[in-house]
């Protein structure tokens, strides 16, 4: 039955972190179904109610044949609305095959309450409930202080052990025996050519040693002091006379602003460019330095080696980026793993992050480049 769907669903929802993450598993459900229709079921983009979010990311791959929109933004009547709407749609469309990859912290009811709906919409064969069911992760009886593995990884086993017949009890449970999942995006040599373009425009001097700068985040707990940032990059300006590049969305604009102006030199693009835009001109960048944002995954994806400053909000290793030559930074408090996005504690775990270490990382990987 799995190999004979010729309409198949995968209902991925999140931010840009959350899809970059998911490529391997995406691009294993592509190569277990070559000539199947598949349909990726995400969010909507804030910034373009017409389009998938994840579209922006996956297009011109070939994993995806079509795109709906989960409306995760909504609420109250117009949340019912666009759920029946969406329903119709699903139900019109006949798949014979649902891959369930939902944010790993899904509770036992919302699983249960995601198959019921789908159910409803027409569709009975399911891949990924069962290997997904035993292994999330659960504020209440997940352990805080463990390292877990990455996100990445986590979605390709359950996929991986559905399409062997294996459910939980088969699928390892001990971290790290998973192979690891390395996203990667690729990019046309048009993308890079305008790159090299859109550089060039911004007034860089050719040769520039260029490092990308994410110095913001949507949650307020992930966002390391600008004063560091500001200590960091000057001495790299200093030891190395990088250009920093500021990269985030129109509500990070700002800090990008700040950081230029106090600093002399860079380029903003924050909110001024396409998700594959950034990726494009991210990648001819030598380091990427910021926060745990979707930026870091994309700098990742593009082979960008990353210096990442981490809240202890989440478990230890999930969102770590994916690939060799990262640095992570993360401290231990005793509020660790409280999943808050604004921080009640004048986000203490960050602040205890010193930024002359970071920026020993950072001349470490830009040293070698000498």
């Amino acid at each position: 039955m799995n190999q004979r769907a010729s309409k198949i669903l995968v209902f991925r929802i999140g931010s840009l972190g959350d899809t970059i993450v998911a490529l391997p598993a995406f691009e294993e459900i592509r190569r277990q179904h070559p000539t199947s229709k598949i349909t990726l079921l995400s969010n909507r983009d804030l910034s373009n109610p017409e389009r998938v979010f994840a579209a922006q990311v996956v297009e011109n791959n070939g994993i995806f044949d079509d795109y709906l929109a989960y409306p995760s933004n909504a609420a109250g009547t117009k949340l019912s609305k666009e759920l029946i709407k969406l329903t119709l749609e699903i139900r019109s469309r006949k798949y014979d095959l649902l891959y369930y990859l939902p944010p790993r912290v899904r509770t036992l009811s919302q699983q249960k309450r995601d198959k019921l709906f789908f159910r409803l919409c027409g569709i009975k064969a399911f891949l990924g409930f069962e290997s997904y069911k035993n292994r999330f992760l659960d504020l209440e009886t997940t352990p805080k202080y463990v390292s877990v593995e990455k996100e990445a990884d986590f979605l390709l086993s359950c996929i991986e052990g559905s399409l062997k017949g294996k459910a939980d009890d088969s699928a390892s449970t001990t971290f790290g025996e998973t192979p690891d999942a390395i996203p990667k995006i690729s990019l046309s040599n048009e993308e890079i050519r305008q790159a090299v373009e859109r550089i060039k425009y911004s007034g860089v001097k050719e040769g520039s040693l260029l490092i990308a700068v994410c110095p913001g985040a949507k949650w307020q707990s992930k966002i390391w002091p600008i004063e560091n940032y500001i200590f960091v990059i000057r001495a790299l300006i200093t030891d190395f006379d990088i250009t920093p590049l500021i990269f985030g969305d129109r509500t990070e604009r700002e800090i990008g602003e700040r950081l230029i102006k106090d600093l002399g030199r860079g380029v903003n693009y924050a909110g001024c460019l396409t998700i594959r835009e950034s990726a494009s001109v991210i990648s001819k960048t030598t380091l990427y330095l910021g926060n745990d944002t979707g930026t870091m995954h994309l700098a990742a994806a593009v082979g960008v080696p990353c210096v990442a400053v981490f809240a202890s909000i989440d478990w230890v290793g999930r969102w770590h980026p994916a690939g060799i030559g990262h640095t992570v930074f993360r401290t231990k408090v005793d509020c660790e793993v409280c999943m808050l996005s604004e921080c009640p504690f004048d986000n203490l775990c960050m602040k205890k992050i010193d930024a002359e270490s970071v920026l020993q990382a950072c001349r470490e990987r830009l040293s070698g480049l000498r």
